[in-house]
């Protein structure tokens, strides 16, 4: 899905040591130690709340199930967009992998038909507005932010109206 690839992609761009940005092992490397990190805060947690299962057949290791997760992951991988499979959805909630943060997340590469360049050209640019403040810019980002809720309430007005007409002319027939 774009938008997750896009918010890894943003995301990486923080991974930087000394101002330079990491490289993909480096970041890999950074999730998977915070993804062992969460796995054993998860193994901890079961173990001093006194939800973990006392037979050894029936305990839940969060280490094992993350084994089971992290191939799930490494299977989806080559049927990414960026390998000719777009919109790959998985419906069933019990096989469903979560989405993790990618180290190699580039929606560029992946959406290559220039959409992905240009909204991340407006994330950025609005970015560059909200850190400067500049109380004209940030007037109108005010603005449009408020016109686009302003419109989808219009919208929603406009329905609830035909709506309730419709209601009227039901009761009077």
């Amino acid at each position: 899905m774009v938008l997750e690839d896009i918010e890894d992609f943003i995301l990486l761009k923080g991974f930087t040591q000394n101002g330079q940005p990491l490289q993909i092992e480096a970041i890999q490397g950074r999730v998977n130690g915070d993804l062992r990190e969460k796995r054993a805060r998860q193994a901890m947690e079961l173990d001093t709340s006194g939800k973990q299962p006392e037979d050894e057949e029936n305990k839940i290791d969060p280490f094992e199930d993350g084994k089971v997760e992290d191939q799930k992951r490494q299977f989806i991988t080559p049927l990414r967009p960026h390998k000719k499979i777009w919109n790959f959805v998985e419906e069933d909630e019990e096989t469903k992998v979560p989405h993790v943060l990618r180290a190699a997340a580039d929606p560029n590469a992946s959406y290559i038909d220039g959409r992905v360049q240009a909204l991340l050209t407006i994330i950025e640019g609005m970015g560059t507005h909200l850190r400067m403040h500049d109380d004209q810019a940030w007037n109108h980002l005010n603005n449009m932010t408020l016109a686009i809720f302003q419109k989808k309430e219009d919208a929603i007005r406009s329905k609830m109206e035909a709506y309730e007409k419709m209601q009227e002319e039901l009761a009077n027939k």
